[in-house]
């Protein structure tokens, strides 16, 4: 039937499938119904082109969200390759293509072989729970590991002079910043003000302990919490800079944004709607 449909279209537009270009992609299909298919399409499979879809699709997906390290990116590589050819999830030098087990690629299997025996980090449930946008979230993966470009780190590699903050005579520091700068920390207590909750920020690795804390939970209202806390850094971070580099001190929309952005990323929640309706109320 399939066949008759291609020979109408092309006699109605003279246009003619090219069988070289053209590629079938078969699942839960018998080898014999596979090749009456193939024998009658004049179709081959196109196993290496899905596998390429499917596999470095995980990869393109995280290089939008995350800068991976180039150890990994190689391990990822090798990974793929290892399953294209002998078909398993261990890294080995065998060729031959074992197409039998294309069928059966688990994304567990390679989930499990690239996370390997790496120790986990106190912050992966307050990161990976929190439904940010990706600059948001990229912003908090790089302040929980000290990676932001603060003066403190810009003065040790030579790119300034001093490293005072903008909103005060301290150094500038992920510390400092994040939330023990009264500017910063003051931003930080009405996003709490406005989730109802009773908190006086500490420096970054109490407030970071605390929140990793409350992640534990399932709470709607943790969920939402994880959200604000990068929202917030993405915030004020880029605030810092626009005080520091464009000599942009308004600050006056800085909370409705953040508050807009986490509202904006579960409203699609149902359960989580009614938590949010009680948040806006005044």
């Amino acid at each position: 039937m399939l066949m008759q449909v291609f020979v109408a279209f092309s006699d109605a537009t003279g246009l003619k499938v090219n069988p070289s270009k053209c590629k079938f992609f078969f699942r839960n299909v018998s080898e014999d119904v596979n090749k009456s298919i193939q024998d009658t399409m004049k179709f081959t499979e196109g196993r290496t082109r899905l596998i390429k879809s499917v596999l470095f699709a995980f990869t393109n997906y995280w290089l939008q969200c995350l800068p991976l390290p180039k150890k990994v990116i190689r391990k990822i590589e090798a990974i793929c390759r290892t399953f294209l050819w002998p078909g398993t999830d261990k890294i080995t030098r065998k060729s031959p293509i074992a197409w039998k087990k294309t069928k059966n690629f688990q994304t567990r299997k390679m989930y499990d072989g690239l996370y390997g025996d790496m120790q986990e980090v106190s912050w992966r449930r307050m990161f990976y729970n929190a439904a940010a946008r990706p600059r948001s979230l990229f912003n908090l993966w790089m302040a929980c590991h000290r990676k932001l470009a603060t003066k403190d780190r810009l003065v040790r590699f030579g790119f300034l002079n001093e490293d005072i903050c903008c909103f005060s005579n301290e150094q500038e520091t992920i510390d400092h910043l994040f939330f023990q700068c009264r500017e910063i920390k003051n931003i930080w207590k009405s996003i709490m003000g406005w989730m109802g909750m009773d908190h006086i920020p500490g420096n970054w690795n109490e407030e970071v302990n605390w929140i990793s804390e409350l992640s534990k939970s399932k709470a709607g209202k943790v969920k939402i919490l994880n959200c604000a806390l990068a929202e917030t850094i993405y915030e004020t971070w880029k605030y810092m800079n626009d005080n520091c580099f464009k000599n942009d001190t308004n600050k006056s929309m800085i909370d409705d944004r953040i508050i807009d952005n986490v509202v904006y990323r579960f409203w699609s929640y149902l359960k989580l709607r009614k938590v949010l309706c009680t948040l806006m109320m005044p």
